[in-house]
């Protein structure tokens, strides 16, 4: 299991770009999910993890209109990413827009996930 842990900040380019802070890279592995969170922030989750998270979704009973629901809200506003050869990820911009990240960013370390938070919606949701 992924243990994440601390925080970080970096700066997104004009391109959405963002360099994984080192700690995080070997863990959270060249391609994951990254999804719409729970908090207005981007949940990053390595594969297996990610497995595990939707599990609890998908194996729900498909005749009940709230478990449809968080199955497609779960899939639908996730995505495959992966990192280039200098530890860079393109955040979607879908992703991005609703998370309201405009130039830097902050990871968070959060047990099994890292969430990536527009850095002054932190530091509100942090007070």
């Amino acid at each position: 299991m992924a243990s994440f842990v601390d925080d970080h900040r970096r700066n997104v380019d004009e391109k959405g770009r963002v360099i994984i802070p080192s700690e995080y890279r070997k863990q959270l592995g060249s391609e994951f999910i990254a999804a719409r969170g729970f908090d207005k922030q981007i949940s990053l989750y390595p594969l297996a993890e990610w497995e595990k998270h939707f599990d609890k979704y998908a194996d729900g009973d498909e005749t009940d209109p709230e478990v449809r629901k968080k199955q497609r809200i779960m899939s639908s506003t996730a995505s495959h990413v992966k990192q280039d050869n200098q530890g860079r990820t393109n955040i979607p911009q879908k992703l991005r827009e609703y998370a309201g990240i405009k130039s830097t960013v902050c990871f968070i370390g959060v047990t099994n996930r890292i969430e990536v938070w527009d850095a002054d919606e932190y530091e509100e949701y942090f007070k």
